[in-house]
């Protein structure tokens, strides 16, 4: 909708003596004058000047209480045609969010520049002229804001006012047991994006680390970074968000497709699952010639035997060796002086890398387990509690926590925090 307003051009207060009231023209052009509550609506604000000149244009400010305007475009400059007479236009667009419910004022608009008059005095009889600062104001305009109805509004319902579509990608979707994924779930369309946060993903068996925002223009991506401890098999569930669609006045949900994950290996404490066998063979598989029955008992004894032979191998430990124990034990001081370095480097990412492989060293010498594959689930199986001569379960515990903590869920530490880890760090090292 058009909402053309002839303005006064005023000077100190007072109409401008000796311009014409067509020679500054103001035009407001809202997307529409009925919106939504939180409905984003595009605004132009357009200066039309006739035969004077004018120069050092100022942006115009659009003022109210129920509404906020985001900043002015730079003018674009064009010649139009309007009454039949040439004006020069410099268009100015901006977006009104509106904030309550109700017919409201907008405005007034206001805007100043220079207008180049005809200068007075002796200047006047050479023709000259000279600049004069006006400024143009408008009278405000009834504007109508609906709420948001009340009717089929979505139990998950945030505010979003707009049209957005929502995706998610899961990073890698095969992994060995132990290592983690990250999430990406994406949010785009046109509206007020404010009002969506992260979800956050909580799947049993699954650890989960706080979910990173990052907002550019149109777009909310959402990184959260997950960490499989105990299902083979996982399912990520989709996405689901709801908004309010202004251009069908309805409320409208969207979801993600979710996302399979699978993990080859098993945790450590994982043993495989009994076969249960038939009490007694179903009549049809029975032969009346005893001897028939033979090849199927040789089988189902090849079977068992196969089934315990897994089961040990799965759950016997490593035998411990003192080169074993040597040999991590100088992988873990490596580590500790590469976390040194990185502590009086105040470098906090290169710090809790060397610190968390530290940790896995450790881990792998009390365990007598492969360190790559060492996290805090893995812990639980192989180290009793703690007690005297034992290994400080808890304190591996702790500290593969706080490196996952930083490392996946970017969890801030200051300088203070490291020096409190790197003793901890050296005290893992000096407990035998």
């Amino acid at each position: 909708m058009l909402l053309a307003l002839l303005l006064a051009v005023h000077h100190a207060g007072a109409v401008e003596p000796g311009v014409a009231a067509d020679e500054l023209i103001l035009e407001v052009h809202p997307d529409k004058p009925r919106v939504y509550l939180h409905e984003a609506v595009p605004v132009t604000v357009t200066l039309l000047t006739g035969s004077t000149p004018v120069r050092d244009i100022h942006y115009p400010r659009l003022d109210g209480a129920a509404f906020r305007v985001t900043e002015f475009s730079p003018p674009r400059e064009t010649r139009v045609i309007r009454a039949g007479r040439e004006a020069t236009a410099y268009q100015f667009a901006a977006t009104l969010m509106p904030r309550k419910p109700g017919e409201i004022e907008l405005g007034p608009a206001e805007l100043r520049c220079d207008l180049l008059a005809p200068a007075r005095g002796a200047a006047a009889f050479f023709g000259g002229s000279e600049p004069r600062a006006v400024t143009v104001r408008s009278k405000p305009i009834r504007f109508s804001i609906l709420p948001l109805p009340t009717r089929g509004r979505p139990a998950d319902f945030s505010g979003a006012v707009g049209r957005f579509t929502v995706s998610r990608k899961v990073t890698p979707t095969a992994i060995q047991w132990g290592d983690p994924v990250t999430v990406t779930t994406r949010i785009a369309g046109v509206g007020k994006f404010d009002r969506f946060s992260c979800p956050v993903i909580a799947l049993p068996g699954v650890r989960g680390y706080p979910a990173r925002a990052r907002r550019t223009g149109n777009h909310l991506a959402c990184e959260q970074v997950l960490l499989p401890e105990t299902a083979a098999r996982l399912e990520i569930p989709g996405a689901r968000i709801s908004f309010f669609d202004p251009l069908s006045e309805r409320y409208r949900s969207a979801m993600s497709s979710p996302v399979s994950l699978v993990l080859t290996g098993a945790p450590p404490d994982q043993t495989p699952a009994e076969v249960a066998l038939p009490a007694a063979l179903p009549a049809a598989h029975v032969r009346a010639t005893p001897s028939a029955a033979w090849p199927l008992f040789w089988g189902v004894g090849a079977l068992l035997i196969a089934l315990a032979s897994t089961a040990f191998l799965a759950t016997r430990r490593w035998p411990e060796g003192a080169g074993h124990r040597a040999e991590a034990a100088a992988v873990a001081r490596q580590h500790l002086a590469r976390a040194e370095a990185a502590l009086a480097a105040n470098d906090p990412e290169r710090f809790y890398e060397a610190a968390f492989r530290l940790a896995q060293a450790a881990a792998a010498a009390r365990c007598q387990r492969p360190a790559a594959g060492m996290t805090v689930g893995s812990l639980k199986p192989y180290l009793p509690p703690d007690g005297p001569g034992e290994p400080p379960r808890r304190l591996l515990a702790d500290l593969f926590q706080e490196c996952d903590a930083v490392r996946y869920g970017r969890s801030g530490r200051n300088r203070q925090d490291l020096s409190r880890t790197i003793e901890r760090l050296r005290e893992l090292i000096a407990t035998p």
